[in-house]
């Protein structure tokens, strides 16, 4: 089972899965609830787990194999969505006695890579993935599935165009795979200036897709 910080308020009807980078932890993404959960947020918890192995470093989690640097380990990520679905499921809802589609995830870099996998394919649909920084792994195979057979949640997706780490195009790419495959409730905001990061224009954009994907 994944385990990492959490923070649950007395009577939580929502919930809220942060979901860190490569080489990173809970802590790290963990470290933003207190700049979100702000007003309109007093019946929302917030969960950010650590990803299920180490890196090759020794340093920080790692949600799947960066597989030298390509990240193309399929196996790796099937299994990191089997253990994130358990952990909503057992961990969350049945805990707080909720729904999947009472939870939203917001997840950075290989965590967005993760989240925008393993959403469409989770046997019951989210509320909504925010989707940061990241890329979408293995978008062929929904192409290969029929309607119906894969959830479309909302997916709101944010990136630098400074990013050095994942180029922005991949963001521009997903939306692409995804507006082709029929998510309606989909948006990507740009930034021209940022990197690798997340600063407080993000911050406040999360704040306002979540207040609108868990209201």
């Amino acid at each position: 089972m994944l385990t990492g910080p959490e923070y649950i308020p007395e009577d939580a009807k929502k919930a809220v899965v942060l979901m860190h980078g490569f080489g990173s932890n809970g802590d790290d993404l963990f470290s933003l609830v207190p700049y979100i959960a702000k007003d309109g947020f007093e019946d929302v918890a917030f969960f950010a787990p650590n990803a299920p192995t180490t890196t090759p470093m020794g340093m920080g989690y790692q949600w799947f194999s960066d597989n030298g640097w390509t990240f193309n380990d399929r196996d790796g990520i099937e299994h990191a969505k089997d253990l994130l679905e358990a952990y909503i499921q057992k961990h969350i809802c049945n805990k707080l006695g909720i729904d999947f589609n009472d939870v939203a995830i917001v997840s950075f870099s290989q965590g967005t890579m993760t989240s925008l996998f393993a959403a469409p394919r989770f046997e019951k649909k989210l509320a909504a993935v925010i989707a940061l920084s990241g890329r979408m792994m293995w978008h062929q195979e929904l192409e290969d599935l029929e309607e119906g057979e894969f959830h479309k949640p909302a997916v709101h997706m944010m990136h630098g165009e400074a990013d050095e780490v994942v180029e922005v195009d991949e963001s521009r790419i997903a939306y692409s795979e995804l507006e082709g495959l029929g998510f309606d409730a989909l948006t990507l905001d740009i930034f021209e200036d940022l990197g690798h990061e997340i600063d407080e224009r993000v911050v406040g954009k999360i704040q306002n897709y979540l207040k609108d994907c868990l209201k």
